[in-house]
């Protein structure tokens, strides 16, 4: 009769984990695998019972966010973000005005601080590209109280 084999610790940039996880690691992604055996494991307690078989990756695998768990999305929010300033023309002068230059922006008015007034309605102006086009209005926000609001329009714009 043979011995029951015990299964090895694998341990992946430190972290415990199984051999599935191992597919995702490519061999140029190693640094080092140090493999641990018999009285050599027994620093690992019993979990190294099977041995413990070591890799170091060169800029760390995150096995966590590689599982594939149905019906679950991982997502990583940006957090704080600082205000960015978004180009909008102005034609304000002759010379603005007269420019020969077209216009092609795709993306034509961006503002992240549009306030609405107790009714729920704001006014925005906005110069749009030089050709005719659909466009898509896409409005997102939070009510006072903090819930999300979300609005579409798709228009036409002849200039």
């Amino acid at each position: 009769m043979r011995p029951m084999m015990s299964i090895p610790l694998i341990l992946v940039d430190n972290m415990e984990t199984d051999t599935g996880d191992l597919e995702i690691i490519g061999a140029g992604d190693v640094a080092s695998v140090e493999v641990y055996r018999g009285a050599d494991a027994s620093i690992f307690g019993m979990k190294g019972d099977g041995g413990v078989l070591i890799i170091t990756t060169k800029k760390g695998v995150d096995l966590s966010s590689s599982k594939k768990i149905f019906n679950v999305k991982t997502t990583t929010p940006l957090g704080f973000q600082l205000k960015k300033e978004f180009y909008s023309p102005a034609y304000e002068t002759p010379e603005q005005i007269n420019n020969v230059s077209p216009d092609l922006r795709t993306t034509i008015y961006w503002a992240p601080d549009i306030r609405t007034n107790g009714e729920g309605e704001a006014k925005i102006q906005f110069y749009t590209a030089d050709s005719p086009g659909t466009y898509s209005v896409v409005v997102e926000g939070l009510t006072p109280e903090g819930l999300p609001i979300y609005g579409t329009e798709i228009m036409t714009i002849h200039p």
